[in-house]
């Protein structure tokens, strides 16, 4: 890994542990459903590299 990626990783890895520290005081309980929804939607993630802006030059001319 360039050292580049590894900064992204580890400032990433922060941000879990911000979270994981705060959501003690910001998480609520929840009944769980006892069937699936009818019609219930359904969410696709997008495929994109999260690296790539990043690993983008944008400096560099087009």
């Amino acid at each position: 890994m360039t050292e580049v990626e590894i900064d992204w990783k580890r400032r990433g890895t922060g941000v879990y542990q911000q979270l994981a520290l705060e959501a003690k005081d910001k998480l609520a309980s929840a009944t769980p459903l006892s069937e699936v929804e009818p019609n219930r939607r359904r969410v696709a993630a997008p495929r994109f590299d999260p690296l790539v802006l990043e690993r983008k030059d944008f400096s560099a001319p087009p």
